[in-house]
């Protein structure tokens, strides 16, 4: 089944299946909720597949269960449908953050702040690209861009959750030397795990309007066991196949030969319980 969803050429995502044990972004295995440590009495004993991430932990952990489907009461075809619209899902979220953090700007031109203010204590810390955020529910960001190009820029804010929900923060267009300064993402108590902040910065166009990623979000999996790369930035949207023409999306290539400049920021959180 997993090979001819693979070489459907109408889905829209693009994977390789490796052999057992080798070095792969997500990892199949099938077996019951009651197999995983921690399963109360209660726990579900009919078999699912489970989609799980590179290290192949399971948890039944609030917040932490990898996305599953129960695989009794589907027909082939069902069954094959459900699969294929999580590994969509999984693609799309996982391409985002798996793209390789480039900007055609200088660090003076383009300049992006984070900072994140505990709910707990009030304490603000900074939320760098190159370490590990530990963030909690009702923990706050606050972003802080600035425009220090001759051009117009857009912003877009984007979350990836640990279920690979894929949430559109913000969306700003910015005038040369114009800033940007607002609390604009509050962590909640959905996930707990590995999530990103990406950000998009894209050159604008004059007489465009602001470029909106918000068509990329998405839902995050759940457990059925429970009671739905580029090479430079121009090319975002359109090598990860998300174009839908039932959707009113600016698109990122310019019909000319002149790519826009860009850069994409990748923000590192590990969402934890409260303590």
């Amino acid at each position: 089944m997993l090979d001819a969803i693979v070489a459907d050429e109408t889905t829209q995502l693009s994977i390789e299946i490796v052999q057992p044990g080798m070095p792969a972004d997500l990892r199949l295995a099938v077996f019951d909720e009651s197999d995983l440590r921690g399963a109360t009495l209660g726990a579900n004993r009919r078999p699912a597949l489970w989609f799980l991430p590179e290290s192949g932990e399971a948890s039944l952990d609030v917040g932490r269960t990898p996305p599953s489907i129960a695989i009794q009461g589907h027909t082939q075809k069902t069954l094959r449908d459900t699969i294929t619209r999580y590994l969509t899902s999984i693609y799309r979220a996982t391409s985002l953050f798996k793209i390789s953090q480039s900007s055609d700007y200088t660090a003076d031109e383009i300049q992006l702040k984070l900072t994140m203010r505990a709910k707990v204590t009030g304490e603000t810390v900074g939320i760098t690209t190159s370490g590990m955020t530990l963030a909690t529910p009702g923990d706050m960001v606050r972003m802080q861009a600035m425009n220090k190009t001759r051009s117009m820029v857009d912003m877009n804010i984007i979350y990836i959750g640990s279920d690979y929900s894929i949430s559109h923060i913000q969306s700003e267009r910015l005038q040369p030397s114009a800033s940007f300064d607002e609390e604009s993402l509050e962590f909640t108590e959905t996930t707990y795990g590995n999530e990103f902040i990406v950000a998009v910065f894209t050159e604008a166009r004059p007489l465009t309007r602001t470029l909106d990623l918000s068509f990329l979000a998405q839902k995050g999996l759940r457990s059925a066991m429970r009671p739905s790369s580029p090479k430079n930035i121009a090319d975002l949207v359109q090598s990860m196949g998300f174009a839908a023409t039932a959707r009113a999306a600016i698109p990122v290539k310019d019909a000319t030969n002149a790519k826009p400049r860009g850069s994409i920021m990748l923000f590192p959180i590990r969402t934890v319980p409260p303590s």
